[in-house]
């Protein structure tokens, strides 16, 4: 077999013999397993990119989409992305946020304190999978309160909301 890669100007990546081979476009060739194996472990890494491991490590070429599409099974090439999306995710902490319900694994993209939100827009994003809102500025749900409100609300440490209620109520101190 490496006789074979050496004659078509391939390199073999693998030790043993490439067991239903992955020709790169880099012309590298893996074995499936070990293809497979390389896409998981840099996919974990921030950033989630897949490198060639070729020529000892030192090709480097990057192993496009339509690429993995093409050498790994659906299951296979879905686990990467879903890995991909998450690992990217967990290391840009402030570009998205989960949804406040538990076990809701939704994502939206919150607005900054400084963002102004026009008035045709709204503050709230309403999850399509459980409906729940959730402010995209202060990341709670207020749903009786502006945000100016939920801000002051939030500096007396939810003491004017009570203060609020009680008084709509006639409850006494």
């Amino acid at each position: 077999m490496e006789e074979l890669g050496r004659h078509l100007d391939v390199v073999i990546v693998c030790d043993a013999p490439a067991v239903r081979p992955v020709y790169t476009s880099c012309k590298h060739i893996y074995c499936t397993d070990c293809f497979e194996a390389l896409c998981h472990a840099k996919v974990s890494t921030i950033p989630p990119v897949i490198r060639c491991e070729g020529d000892s490590s030192g090709c480097g070429s990057v192993i496009s989409l339509q690429e993995l599409k093409e050498h790994l099974s659906s299951a296979a090439f879905e686990d990467i992305l879903e890995t991909s999306f998450k690992t990217y995710i967990g290391g840009h902490r402030g570009a998205m946020r989960y949804c406040l319900t538990p076990g809701c694994e939704r994502l939206y993209r919150p607005a900054g304190r400084s963002e102004q939100i026009d008035k045709e827009s709204s503050p709230f994003f309403t999850c399509p999978d459980c409906l729940s809102a959730v402010c995209r500025i202060y990341h709670v749900a207020h749903p009786d309160m502006t945000c100016a409100e939920q801000r002051a609300d939030s500096a007396t440490g939810g003491c004017s909301a009570l203060a609020l209620a009680k008084a709509e109520l006639g409850i006494q101190d």
